[in-house]
């Protein structure tokens, strides 16, 4: 039955292009660090897991609160305890709501801790440091992507030094700022070209 719906959910994932997340019991672990018990944790046991978040290019979205999210009530060595509930989205739901945390909260009569979506209003004041994705990097488009907007970032510096170079030499020309604005043109005509290659 799991893997019915998980078969569903990379059916599904093709058609979505918009910030799309799935939560809840998944029954299975993410790392071999997910399950504490007796038996060992296999590869096999993350595998199918691991191959559904890459087929529908989701991620683990930021949680709070305990680790374990589920527990067989035993005691002693028979006790296990995982990590089987989770919240998953796609790389245009963290571009979108990144600043949103999942917080595991406590079991109570349940053997699963439940999950909530924090909605928090994004302050604009507090710099959010940046996150790389790595389902990113399997974008058909991701090389060109990051090389034109570091070759436009080169340019726009490279002018910048130009201007304030020819500001400089009004005030008084050196032999100096000669060769920094020569520095800065050679370094234009060169991010000019790579990014001509670009496109």
């Amino acid at each position: 039955m799991r893997k019915g719906m998980w078969q569903k959910l990379r059916i599904l994932a093709q058609f979505i292009n918009q910030p799309w997340f799935i939560w809840g019991d998944f029954n299975a672990i993410m790392a071999t660090q997910d399950r504490v018990s007796r038996h060992e944790v296999t590869m096999a046991d993350i595998q199918d897991f691991a191959d559904l978040c890459s087929d529908t290019m989701t991620t683990e979205i930021p949680w709070r609160g305990d680790y374990f999210t589920w527990t067989n009530g035993q005691m002693g060595v028979d006790r296990v305890i995982s990590k089987i509930d989770r919240a998953l989205g796609n790389g245009e739901w963290m571009m979108k709501f990144g600043h949103l945390t999942v917080e595991v909260g406590d079991p109570f009569i349940s053997e699963h801790s439940p999950l909530s979506l924090r909605f928090e209003r994004r302050n604009s004041c507090i710099k959010i440091p940046f996150r790389f994705l790595n389902v990113w990097a399997d974008h058909e488009a991701f090389q060109s992507i990051v090389t034109k907007g570091d070759a436009a970032v080169k340019i726009e510096q490279a002018r910048r030094e130009i201007i304030e170079c020819q500001q400089e030499m009004k005030k008084g020309y050196t032999y100096r700022l000669r060769m920094m604005e020569k520095a800065a043109r050679d370094k234009l005509e060169k991010w000019s070209l790579i990014e001509e290659k670009i496109f």
